[in-house]
């Protein structure tokens, strides 16, 4: 792991002019003294490529600190995995080696369960119930166990979108058409048990791997948001998209409670601000993007369709249940109404 990457600089030049005017008795004037003050460089990490819906907010972040804290707070934004896996990151946060990160909210399953509640399939209607679920009082109560059991600050949650079901050979109409499919799907418990409720064999892969294994056949087909079914080129390996909107990826943007503590009032209002904009910045450019991309996976040769979803609701209901029941200090029917 990385050390700890909060930096506070003092440039050599603005010290050194400084000292000049101590020694001749005149101490550092005004401006000298305000040009001193330390700089705190924020590292922020996520796993996505540059340009994508992550990268658009953690980017929007840094241009939002900057511009708030005219300069006195700067965040540096490393995509891609350059600062470590989701999992990685997030222990990175715990320890206080990375400073802030943006990634899916599957990811924080592990860590604190009550998170998978955002998760549950089929839960939302539309993405406007996902926003007011996210940022509801009681989805605050669940952001606030992750700070309280790991160390972690949720300040905003951004998206990824609506994942979709695709496949390589075998178009999806009805739950029947799921059985026995070898499907793809992250590393979480959640995402098991859906895919095994809805008849599948869940095969759990990460997903730098995932191109190759749909590529070589080890998998038929695998779930994602539309985003990254085109920044990862999957319609080369894929040809159906079945619109099933199964689960919402939220995005929670997210700060070490280490480095929060070491931050003054402002530059902690500073970035809560920016954090939140940056959300509602993001949340409409994914819901932008997403018209577009649906004519670039046709246009790309992926076939689409809409499965009839009802049948698939009924057959993760155990799966609800179960979740739920793992978590009875949060009332998941007042996260769906916003409450």
């Amino acid at each position: 792991m990385r050390g700890k990457p909060v930096v506070r600089v003092i440039p050599i030049v603005v010290a050194a002019v400084a000292l000049v005017f101590a020694v001749c008795g005149g101490g550092a004037p005004p401006t000298i003294a305000a040009a001193a003050q330390a700089q705190v460089v924020l590292k922020m990490g996520h796993t996505l490529p540059p340009g994508d819906a992550f990268d658009v907010a953690a980017t929007k972040l840094a241009e939002l600190v900057a511009a708030k804290s005219k300069g006195q707070v700067k965040v540096e934004v490393f995509p891609g995995g350059q600062l470590g896996n989701d999992r990685e990151l997030i222990e990175a946060l715990r320890l206080g080696n990375v400073d802030m990160s943006i990634q899916g909210n599957n990811n924080y399953d592990t860590f604190v369960p009550e998170t998978a509640l955002f998760d549950l399939p089929f839960l939302y209607r539309d993405r406007q119930t996902a926003f007011r679920a996210l940022d509801s009082p009681t989805g605050q109560q669940v952001w606030s166990l992750v700070r309280e059991q790991i160390g972690v600050r949720i300040l905003a949650v951004a998206e990824n979108g609506f994942r979709q079901i695709t496949t390589a050979k075998k178009p999806i109409r009805t739950l029947a058409d799921l059985k026995g499919l070898k499907m793809r799907v992250p590393q979480t418990k959640l995402s098991m048990d859906t895919f095994k409720a809805l008849g599948t064999i869940a095969t759990p892969i990460t997903f730098t791997e995932l191109f190759t294994a749909l590529q070589a056949g080890v998998v038929d087909g695998q779930e994602n948001a539309l985003g990254l079914i085109d920044s990862a080129k999957l319609y080369e390996v894929q040809k159906f998209l079945m619109l099933t909107n199964h689960q919402y990826d939220g995005a929670p943007i997210a700060i070490s409670e280490k480095t929060w503590k070491t931050l003054t009032p402002d530059q902690q209002n500073w970035v809560q601000q920016a954090a939140i904009e940056a959300r509602d910045f993001q949340r409409r450019y994914v819901v932008a993007r997403d018209e577009d991309l649906m004519k670039k996976l046709q246009a790309a040769g992926m076939t689409v369709i809409s499965p009839a979803r009802d049948e698939f609701v009924k057959a993760v209901e155990p799966v609800i249940d179960s979740y739920k029941a793992r978590s009875p200090s949060i009332n998941l029917a007042k996260i769906v109404a916003g409450q």
